[in-house]
């Protein structure tokens, strides 16, 4: 994520032996509540949008995450998830929502890529594709046979991301794809999925900043990627069975 934080000038200056850039950040806000029904007397106040699901916000507005005590889960995949928007977003200026009209499955995808983020013998590691929102993700494509272009997909915004009778299978589609950009190839295309997320977070909705699209910045044509994610999501180590000589098809 270095590309995300700093420009290309300042990445070249540190491998040259410069120093980082200055920074002043302000500490980021988190409020933590002792139960759900405490967080939920509070999220409900500052949105429309139905929370009794979430187990952790974020809101671009504030700036501001909201968690609760869980005593029945130990997991801290949603803290992963809402402290990479929160740091992302931190990192420009005070940034509103990101991905309105298009290219929000990436602000997503990319918050459920990192809930694989653990620590494993002193090391820090994530992108396991064994997590659960990576075998989901395949399991779509794999078995399910669900897929939407990655043309079509980018053209999606917030409300349409949101609102669709699929976001369950779109939340998992945006972290397989993340996935696919983080690593496929040894990370042949990584740069530009940074690139171009660092550009989604830099025009932010009302600036006319460009937007290059990830057919652009890799060079290769969606339909391509289409085809490269299909099969690299079908060659991924799972636990979950896979039906013999099945081939995904492609919805159009």
């Amino acid at each position: 994520m270095a590309g995300f934080f700093n420009t290309p000038d300042q990445l070249k200056a540190l491998f040259a032996g410069g120093n980082a850039p200055i920074t002043n950040p302000k500490p980021h806000d988190i409020f933590y509540y002792r139960s759900r029904e405490e967080y939920l007397d509070v999220v409900r106040r500052e949105t429309d949008q139905p929370v009794e699901i979430t187990r952790g916000i974020y809101f671009p507005r504030t700036g501001i995450a909201y968690f609760f005590y869980d005593p029945e889960s130990d997991s801290e995949s949603t803290l992963y998830h809402e402290a990479t928007h929160q740091l992302l977003s931190g990192s420009r200026p005070r940034t509103p929502e990101v991905g309105i009209k298009n290219n929000f499955w990436i602000v997503e995808g990319i918050a459920c890529y990192m809930e694989s983020y653990h620590v494993e013998k002193g090391q820090s590691i994530v992108g396991d594709p064994k997590h659960v929102r990576i075998e989901a993700a395949r399991h779509r494509v794999v078995l399910d046979h669900y897929y939407i272009p990655l043309e079509r997909f980018a053209e999606m915004g917030m409300a349409a991301f949101q609102s669709s009778r699929e976001i369950s299978k779109n939340y998992s589609q945006a972290a397989g794809l993340a996935h696919f950009f983080m690593h496929y190839d040894a990370g042949r295309y990584r740069d530009a999925l940074i690139e171009h997320l660092s550009e989604i977070y830099r025009a932010g909705p009302r600036q006319r900043l460009a937007v290059h699209s990830l057919a652009e910045l890799t060079r290769v044509p969606f339909d391509e990627l289409d085809r490269q994610y299909e099969a690299y999501m079908q060659a991924l180590p799972t636990s979950i069975p896979q039906a013999a000589n099945r081939r995904t098809a492609i919805a159009r």
